[in-house]
């Protein structure tokens, strides 16, 4: 396995992993101001979320050129159409209450530049997968998952405030870019672990298996997981339910998440 440094030489997935963590901190920010209301809550999602989505998309071809990867795309993602609404935002806003309201925004902001990298990965033929990119020190759950390689229709898993975020590649990148925990574990660079946990896994026991172990009492989750709303598929429902990557392209153009690139310079 490669050394917990490996995700690092990919300089364009590092700078956005800041970038997007700032954009995550000024949302909260603004969104925790004096006088917030959640109808203000939500202006401020929505302004984040489309600054996360620009940031995501516009990295895509430098991350998969650093991996020698081609990067053509089918299609061009319609941003506008992964931000949340702001009547959807207002009703989440409202029922989180001020103590969940920097949980919510943080979340909703991540998941939208998570859900256009998803899209915009499914537009590009020669992209098989995406890798979990994680900065250390990184949480246990998201230190065992570091090590995989993902299809592209497969969903990303997070917990609440986890701030990775899906790197493109294909399966032979995928594999040299992993993560070993166990490597990270002896670094320290594993936080949230018990003494208990801390003390089995010296005395050899698998790291995936004892943070398994926990997940029921705090696991992961499908971010963006709602498949559909009002009778239209989300990103999410479309890729999870797509047999070929055809069959995703035409829901995605469907729903106007994406368009063929023949329109998009019609219309540009």
């Amino acid at each position: 396995m490669p050394p917990a440094t490996a995700q690092s030489e990919l300089a364009t997935a590092r700078a956005e992993h800041a970038a997007q963590a700032a954009l995550v901190a000024f949302a909260v920010g603004q969104a925790l101001a004096a006088g917030a209301t959640a109808a203000s809550i939500a202006a401020v999602v929505q302004q984040y979320q489309a600054a996360a989505v620009a940031l995501a998309l516009s990295t895509t071809d430098a991350i998969l050129a650093e991996q020698s990867i081609p990067a053509t795309s089918t299609a061009t993602v319609v941003p506008i159409t992964l931000l949340t609404s702001r009547a959807a935002v207002t009703q989440m806003a409202q029922a989180a209450g001020s103590g969940g309201a920097a949980r919510l925004v943080g979340s909703l902001v991540r998941d939208a530049a998570r859900t256009a990298r998803a899209v915009d990965i499914a537009t590009r033929p020669k992209v098989s997968g995406y890798y979990r990119h994680i900065v250390p020190p990184s949480c246990g759950r998201c230190a065992i998952l570091a090590g995989r390689f993902y299809r592209w229709t497969e969903p990303f898993y997070r917990h609440p405030q986890c701030d990775c975020v899906p790197t493109p590649t294909d399966l032979a990148n995928g594999t040299e870019l992993a993560i070993d925990p166990q490597d990270m574990f002896e670094r320290g660079q594993i936080h949230g672990l018990s003494k208990a946990d801390t003390e089995a896994i010296n005395l050899g026991a698998d790291i995936a298996q004892v943070v398994n172990v926990r997940r029921k009492q705090a696991g992961l989750a499908v971010g963006s997981s709602v498949l559909a709303r009002g009778g239209r598929l989300t990103p999410a429902g479309i890729l999870t339910r797509a047999k070929t990557r055809d069959e995703a392209l035409k829901a995605l153009a469907k729903y106007g998440y994406i368009r063929a690139a023949s329109q998009a310079s019609r219309s540009a």
